[in-house]
């Protein structure tokens, strides 16, 4: 019997992708009235139910179940607890296969089809083959080979995905033989193997070529984002440094006038908490933050129609913030130009967890995976921002902020004319 040892390195590829989705039956094996099939452990290949990861076995009565002693990260422990009130897998979900007899000789390129080839991507829910990449891990912790599949296209939520891999890859596990023709359903996953390769087959992967075929449930993740944005609410503002060039005071090129302030938002994420989950894995508010706020007005603006000028959100690059690219007087960026041209008034914040405040941080973060969450958790907080941003210009008083007045005192902007321009 060919059982290959635990290389416990699965854990290098998870990276916070994991999302909400229920497991749906390939085959539940009980109509009709006959008996309930034999459930046995999820393990396809005599390692545990991990591997490979991620597989439909990690969910277990709708919620991800994985034991942290498969996934030792580093110094930080992976917080499984933290992704107990999920229920499925990435949209772009790499999955990830370790064994010591891979040949890496056959697998398909750029130029090979979907559907064609030694190792294939396909979504079940859809029954239509998915575009790929097939590669060889190249770490230089790989104790054993292992073979990486990325979907290049998001599969849409609730679906699931079937991975399968040829006999010119390796050659089929004992294991996995033995449930090739079994009426066992594996624990956590509620189909029969033999439902499986028969979809595979009907899509054009004979199963006499099948060395391995597994699937898992996939959700785009958006639940923590979509909680976060309902705190969205335009509340109070200021500009407390104005700067005009009409006062005499020196201006980067073509810029009239410059204003930097704050305005409130709902906290969702501190560096002490980080980011607030309920039980159900949705984001909570903990009273408010003062987000930063920049504003520039270009020269060409001056005499423009009241109501008439468009708004740029800008986004800065990493480790930035606004007024790096906009106070710059050489604007090698030239972001400044950019307003300029297309007469429209620029309007930007800090983004929280790639700002220049986060250049101590994000580089400890990105050496210890098992922390590797913090970086998307504080992007949550700044896409908060940022909405909160523009319900000030759309529904709120900032619009009509008197660094946006003409000489008549009316509000040059339209404040339901929103474009967004970001660097990186």
């Amino acid at each position: 019997m060919r059982v290959a040892r635990s290389t416990n390195l699965l854990g290098r590829f998870v990276r916070g992708a994991v999302a909400v989705v229920s497991v749906g039956a390939l085959g539940s094996g009980c109509s009709n009235g006959s008996p309930e099939p034999a459930v046995v452990a999820y393990d396809l290949l005599g390692l545990g139910g991990s591997h490979p990861f991620p597989n439909a076995g990690l969910v277990v009565d709708g919620r991800i179940q994985i034991d942290p002693d498969e996934f030792p990260l580093g110094e930080t422990p992976l917080d499984v607890d933290r992704l107990s009130s999920r229920s499925g897998f990435s949209s772009a979900q790499t999955s990830v296969l370790c064994w010591p007899d891979l040949v890496f000789d056959d697998l398909p390129d750029a130029r090979t089809p979907p559907g064609e080839g030694s190792v294939g991507l396909f979504d079940l829910t859809a029954e239509r083959w998915l575009v790929r990449l097939v590669e060889r891990d190249q770490s230089p912790e790989a104790l054993e080979p292992c073979l990486l599949v990325r979907p290049l296209e998001a599969t849409p939520d609730g679906h699931d995905v079937a991975v399968v891999v040829g006999s010119s890859v390796m050659e089929r596990p004992d294991t996995f033989a033995s449930l090739m023709n079994s009426p066992a359903v594996m624990e956590g996953s509620n189909y029969r193997t033999s439902d499986l390769l028969a979809v595979l087959d009907r899509h054009g992967f004979s199963t006499d070529r099948v060395a391995l075929a597994w699937h898992y449930p996939v959700d785009s993740g958006r639940q923590q984002l979509a909680s976060a944005l309902s705190w969205v609410d335009a509340g109070p503002w200021s500009l407390d440094e104005v700067r005009d060039a009409d006062d005499g005071v020196g201006m980067p090129p073509w810029t009239w006038r410059a204003a930097e302030g704050q305005y409130e938002v709902a906290s969702v994420w501190d560096a002490e908490q980080g980011l607030r989950l309920d039980e159900d894995g949705a984001v909570s508010a903990q009273g408010t933050v003062q987000a930063h706020l920049y504003v520039h007005v270009p020269e060409s603006v001056r005499g423009a129609a009241p109501g008439s000028v468009p708004v740029l959100l800008f986004g800065h690059g990493i480790f930035g913030s606004p007024e790096v690219y906009l106070d710059d007087a050489q604007d090698p960026s030239r972001v400044l130009e950019l307003a300029d041209r297309a007469e429209m008034v620029v309007v930007a914040t800090r983004w929280t967890g790639l700002s220049m405040e986060e250049r101590g941080s994000l580089p400890q973060v990105a050496l210890d995976p098992a922390r590797i969450h913090e970086i998307p958790d504080q992007l949550i907080q700044a896409q908060l921002n940022v909405a909160t941003l523009i319900s000030n210009l759309r529904d709120g008083t900032l619009s009509d902020a008197s660094v946006f007045r003409d000489a008549s005192g009316r509000s040059l902007i339209d404040g339901q004319s929103l474009y967004y321009y970001g660097i990186s």
